[in-house]
């Protein structure tokens, strides 16, 4: 999942992933742009098959990420997706209800 927020010309992201070679927590900037931070959610394969709910506290993440410059950054997207191109593997994906709160 990708938070996408404001900026030009080009806009800061937190991408939230599920991997299964990298440590949880692990946290490190996307190979196409320093202003995507890359955050693994999940790691292994116990929990393949099973509905998962995360929860995330994207604007404390956000600060810790990008630092408090814009205290107050506006989200402008939500992007989902299930891809593998980087693992040269196949992947699968579900997704269930996405709850915002403010």
């Amino acid at each position: 999942m990708y938070v996408v927020f404001g900026g030009w010309p080009i806009p800061r992201s937190i991408k939230y992933i599920w991997r299964d070679t990298l440590p949880l927590g692990e946290i490190f900037d996307s190979p196409h742009s320093s202003k995507t931070k890359i955050v693994v959610v999940r790691s292994g394969r116990s929990m393949m098959g099973k509905w998962i709910t995360e929860e995330r506290e994207v604007l404390v993440n956000y600060r810790s990420l990008f630092g408090d410059r814009d205290k107050d950054p506006i989200t402008q997207g939500i992007a989902l997706l299930t891809d593998s191109d980087n693992t040269n593997t196949q992947a699968v994906g579900d997704y269930g209800d996405i709850i915002i709160c403010g």
